[in-house]
């Protein structure tokens, strides 16, 4: 699994809220932790990284979102919100199904967490573009598998936008896939 480093926020903008982790060195890799209202990308280069990608990228969201006990979470200044996960069908084909005794056991609520399943690359783009204007949410995951073609610096763009009008933010989940230009943190 590689978490690829935030580049700092544009100077044209102000600096994005932070989520930090609790972990030093990631945290200060992060400059301060996870920015909230932006876009993150989380590669799970290998088949066999794909659960444990996918399980930081739960506890990511969930810790976000707020806490599972319903007090805020560290630098959220809200209750738990809703996750939502966003995958398409062929990550399911090859990473399985998401159970919500697990995402439990990870910090989240899943009773709070929503699930969508599309067909292909183009569907889960435009619909973790619609996810994020919805500002309740309090954290989008948008899951893919293996190279997504249609996820160009156009697209990337696009969803940094959205994460930066409703402040929520977005975790791209890339299985079996390797780092490619975007316009993610």
């Amino acid at each position: 699994m590689r978490v690829v480093p935030a580049l700092p926020d544009s100077p044209l903008r102000p600096e994005s809220p932070r989520w930090p982790t609790g972990i030093a060195t990631l945290d200060a890799a992060l400059g301060g932790g996870f920015a909230q209202g932006c876009v993150h990308e989380i590669y799970a280069a290998e088949p066999a990284d794909a659960a444990a990608a996918a399980g930081f990228s739960a506890a990511l969201a969930s810790g976000m979102s707020g806490r599972a006990d319903g007090r805020a979470g560290p630098g959220t200044g809200r209750g738990q919100r809703a996750v939502l996960w966003l995958r398409a069908r062929r990550s399911v084909q090859a990473a399985g199904l998401l159970q919500g005794r697990g995402w439990a056991e990870l910090g989240g609520a899943p009773e709070l967490g929503l699930v969508g399943v599309v067909p292909d690359t183009l569907a889960l783009l435009r619909a973790g573009v619609d996810a994020l204007r919805h500002a309740p949410l309090g954290a989008v995951i948008v899951e893919g598998c293996g190279a997504m073609r249609e996820l160009d610096l156009t697209a990337s763009r696009r969803l940094v936008l959205a994460a930066q009008g409703s402040g929520v933010p977005l975790l791209l989940l890339r299985l079996d896939a390797s780092p490619a230009p975007s316009a993610a943190q």
